[in-house]
């Protein structure tokens, strides 16, 4: 089969997980700060890292968020978190949309075999079903697509940030 196919697969899976499968870099706005008292969700889990937070100040000037001012919850194959270090106290931001910009890196792994087998199984279920059934209807035929891959995958659906 193509690798248009299968990359047309796990594109469609990503978005149903809501997960990042292969290894990839994500950027993530927020209007500010004020509203994550407690900590920041990302989505597209599993989370690798955070590469860097970016935010207009006041003065309308791009600025960096110094590491030391958050800590990074990348512990779990579920929603990744950013949250303020103890005793540190989030920048003021200028009131516009998306002042907040955080970038981050987010997937199982770099190769196919990093991704968990029964995920793997569902993008060679969805890419047979692409190949399967090339046109919009079948005359005389229902066609349930997705019924096996989405029983097999709904464990493995990130249901925190979207």
């Amino acid at each position: 089969m193509s690798s248009a196919l299968i990359a047309a697969a796990r594109e469609r899976l990503e978005l149903f997980l809501r997960r990042a499968l292969i290894t990839q870099a994500f950027e993530f706005a927020v209007d500010d700060f004020t509203a994550y008292d407690r900590a920041i969700d990302l989505p597209r889990p599993p989370l690798r890292s955070v590469d860097w937070i970016k935010y207009v100040d006041t003065a309308g000037i791009l600025q960096i968020v110094a590491p030391d001012t958050y800590t990074v919850d990348e512990s779990s194959n579920e929603i990744g978190r950013i949250a303020l270090a103890w005793n540190r106290f989030w920048p003021c931001t200028r009131y516009t949309i998306n002042a907040v910009t955080i970038r981050f890196t987010a997937g199982y792994g770099s190769a196919p075999k990093d991704v968990p087998q029964a995920i793997r199984h569902g993008v060679l279920i969805e890419t047979a079903n692409l190949y399967e059934n090339r046109e919009d209807a079948v005359v005389g035929r229902a066609v349930n697509m997705l019924a096996i891959s989405e029983r097999l995958l709904w464990p493995y659906r990130a249901l925190g940030a979207g």
